[in-house]
């Protein structure tokens, strides 16, 4: 008896740079554009809305942190996350996304290890983040949410940037950007759900040691398949 195939027999799966998470939104746009395609309690997007959303937003992204760049996130589960998310994949930005729970030295550290030079952030979360974030290398944060004006070094830029984007100048990158940003966010939300149940320091200590080896082996995967992906 023949062990179990992890693959339908039959299906046909596309050639490994078109397994991304833009190229199979892409053909969700093309194939069932109608369908929905993200929901939450406020909002509903098909697939056909969801693509159109993602180009514009990659292409506001790439003016803000160029192609390859590290873009910060600090934002709700919400369909407006998902679709930040979408943008920073489609257009080759690397995202990192910080649990909304941290405050204070632990933000700080996490924003300065980042090595973001960018940030997109839910406006409730702005002022700490701010505060964090000085004497970093971001230079620019998008609010998502009515935010209160604030002076300083970093520039605060209004959340409707992000919808502004022209479709025609979005690139599409369908390679390792896309796989490392993919890989990155799954390891946050994981360990987000860790830290948000964490309450004593030994549990914390645990739960960094864990995220770092992760983090690791998720760097590791991505320069594999960079290279493999190279003409």
């Amino acid at each position: 008896m023949s062990p179990p195939s992890a693959v339908s027999p039959g299906l046909v799966l596309p050639p490994i740079a078109e397994r991304t998470v833009a190229a199979v939104i892409e053909r969700g746009a093309n194939r069932t554009p109608d369908r929905v395609a993200l929901i939450d309690r406020t909002t509903s997007l098909t697939y056909a809305q969801v693509w159109d959303a993602a180009r514009r937003r990659a292409s506001a992204l790439l003016d803000i942190a160029g192609l390859g760049g590290r873009v910060l996130t600090m934002t709700d589960n919400t369909v407006d996350a998902a679709l930040t998310w979408l943008g920073l994949a489609t257009g080759g930005v690397v995202e990192v996304p910080v649990n909304t729970a941290y405050r204070g030295v632990v933000l700080a550290r996490q924003v300065q290890d980042s090595g973001a030079t960018a940030a997109v952030v839910e406006a409730h979360y702005l002022g700490r983040f701010l505060d964090a974030a000085e004497g970093t290398a971001v230079r620019a944060v998008v609010v998502r949410g009515e935010e209160s004006s604030r002076s300083g070094r970093i520039t605060v830029v209004r959340g409707e940037l992000l919808d502004d984007g022209a479709l025609p100048g979005a690139p599409v990158h369908h390679y390792a950007a896309l796989v490392g940003t993919a890989l990155v966010l799954a390891v946050g939300i994981g360990l987000s759900r860790i830290y948000l149940r964490v309450h004593h320091l030994s549990d914390v200590l645990a739960g960094w040691g864990l995220g770092a080896a992760i983090f690791a082996l998720c760097g590791m995967i991505a320069v594999i398949v960079s290279a493999s992906l190279r003409p």
